[in-house]
C-alpha cells in the first residue's frame, strides 16, 4: 500500500508538473499568436504603404515625363521659330545689301565722273 501511495504521489506530482508545463506552453503559444498577428498586420500596412508609394512615384514619373515632353515640344517650336527668323533676317540682309548696292552704285559712278571733270 505504501508503494502504491508513493507511486500515486509521484504520478500526482508528475501530473502537476505537466499541467504547469502545459500552461506555460499555452501562454507561449498565445504570445506567439499575438506576435504573429501583429506581424501580419504590420506586413499588410507596409504592403499598402508600398503600393501607395509606388502609385505616387508612378504619377510623379508620368508628370515628369509629361513636363519633359511639353518642354521638348516648346523648345522644338522655339528652335523652329528661331530658324525661320534667321532665314527671314538673311533674306532681309540680302535685300538690303541689294538696295544699298543699287543706291551706292550710281553715286559711286557719279562721284567718279565728277572727279574726272
Amino acid at each position: 500500500k505504501e508503494k502504491a501511495a508513493e507511486y500515486g504521489l509521484q504520478l500526482l506530482h508528475r501530473n502537476t508538473q505537466l499541467d504547469l508545463s502545459k500552461e506555460q506552453l499555452e501562454a507561449q503559444v498565445g504570445q506567439l499568436k499575438n506576435n504573429f498577428d501583429e506581424l501580419k498586420q504590420a506586413h499588410v500596412q507596409l504592403t499598402e504603404q508600398h503600393a501607395r508609394m509606388c502609385k505616387s512615384l508612378d504619377r510623379h514619373d508620368e508628370s515628369i515625363l509629361s513636363e519633359s515632353e511639353d518642354r521638348e515640344i516648346s523648345l522644338t517650336e522655339d528652335r523652329d521659330q528661331l530658324r525661320n527668323q534667321v532665314k527671314r533676317n538673311k533674306k532681309l540682309e540680302k535685300k538690303y545689301k541689294s538696295k544699298i548696292a543699287d543706291l551706292t552704285g550710281p553715286r559711286a559712278a557719279d562721284g567718279a565722273a565728277r572727279a574726272d571733270v
